[in-house]
């Protein structure tokens, strides 16, 4: 069946290779959205009000959801989440963390860099006893950076959901093109796995 986009449908296809079928199963599957958070533990404690948080947002189109996502959490808990834009390149990445010891956050969110860039205000936060919350590095949490959250190891999870959703959408006969983002390990990691 043409679908207009170039490719093959293989829904209702009797001549879709298993590779192609299993595919297709598993894009419905990622497609459906939740219905229902999976954490179900109550938060046994008071919620802190007031508290200051920084989100190292960084500048690459796909960090903006996640900057966004914060926000909105923040927003739910009543908290002043401030953005500091950390660029593209190593001296705004590093520009940006210098912003955030002065500001002087109650927390920080960051993602995607390496730590190595911003070591030294790593360890100035840690000192103040300022917790960093960090997604998508490669060094885990490390260095001062007290959670990971989307460790590097998942992005080999995101890869193998992409391709399964090209060849499950377009079947066997595709030649996709994975566009790398120079710098970034989780970027280096999905298209690997992809």
């Amino acid at each position: 069946t043409d679908t207009g986009g170039g490719g093959s449908s293989t829904s209702g296809s009797a001549d879709v290779s298993p590779g192609v079928a299993e595919a297709k199963k598993e894009t419905d599957t990622l497609l459906q959205r939740p219905t229902e958070i999976a954490v179900t533990a109550p938060i046994d404690k008071e919620i802190p009000k007031g508290k200051k948080i920084a989100v190292m947002q960084c500048g690459f189109p796909g960090c903006i959801p996640l900057g966004d996502h914060v926000r909105a959490a923040g927003k739910a808990l009543g908290w002043d989440v401030t953005t500091i834009n950390t660029g593209l390149t190593p001296e705004e990445v590093k520009t940006g963390w210098q912003k955030a010891v002065r500001d002087n956050p109650d927390g920080v969110v960051s993602m995607v860099y390496p730590s190595s860039i911003f070591k030294a205000e790593l360890a100035q936060l840690k000192a103040k006893d300022v917790p960093v919350v960090d997604c998508c590095t490669p060094e885990g949490a490390i260095n001062g950076i007290d959670l990971m959250i989307n460790a590097l190891e998942n992005g080999k999870v995101i890869g193998e959901a992409m391709a399964a959703y090209v060849v499950g959408t377009r079947g066997e006969d595709v030649h996709p093109v994975a566009v790398d983002v120079g710098g970034l390990p989780i970027a280096q990691t999905v298209n690997v796995a992809f």
